[in-house]
């Protein structure tokens, strides 16, 4: 079997993850005792999981989610929420590099929600409310994952934060950066 897979030969339960993505394969497995022997044929390939997929309305501010078919891309309904608090204007969400958390920017209460993502489900709760400068805009995660910036088209800046990748905290660490008026992206 692939590496990281196991088969218990007394009871023929395979288990473990593969170590690595695996093709579509077959394996020969066999079993003899005193009273006879058999074998089979077992196809085992590992498929990309689904993923998913988030929209914000400002209309109803509501965030919507999506299961993404690894095959095709196409979009099927998987909940939406309201926001727990006052938050208003929900504005270009960014999920964090493991898919774990969602940062959303609330345009009208200035404030940036982090709502923690269960990757295996989907389903998402909202954590952290982090208040921010005035109309926060688009939160962009730098590629590192430990450090984030945020629009502030109101304030004509953008606020620096470090980012906890494991835990998804955010938190301002930097002095503000002025730029031209206000900026959205």
């Amino acid at each position: 079997l692939p590496q990281g897979l196991t088969l218990d030969a007394g009871n023929g339960e395979i288990q473990g993850v593969p170590a690595a993505p695996i093709g579509l394969a077959t394996y020969r497995i066999s079993a003899s005792n005193a009273f006879g022997a058999t074998s089979f044929d077992l196809r085992l390939g590992t498929v990309r999981p689904a993923g998913f997929a988030f929209a914000a309305s400002i209309a109803d501010q509501s965030i919507s989610a999506y299961i993404v078919d690894p095959k095709t891309g196409e979009l099927r309904p998987h909940g939406f929420a309201l926001p727990a608090t006052t938050a208003a204007r929900p504005h270009l969400l960014t999920p964090s590099k493991d898919g774990r958390a969602l940062y959303v920017p609330y345009q009208d209460s200035h404030e940036l929600a982090v709502f923690e993502v269960d990757p295996l489900s989907g389903q998402w709760s909202q954590g952290a409310l982090v208040p921010t400068g005035l109309r926060p805009m688009h939160f962009l995660l730098h590629p590192s994952a430990d450090v984030a910036y945020l629009a502030l088209s109101s304030e004509h800046q953008i606020a620096t934060y470090s980012v906890d990748p494991l835990t998804h905290a955010v938190s301002e660490s930097a002095p503000r950066t002025p730029t031209g008026f206000g900026p959205q992206h």
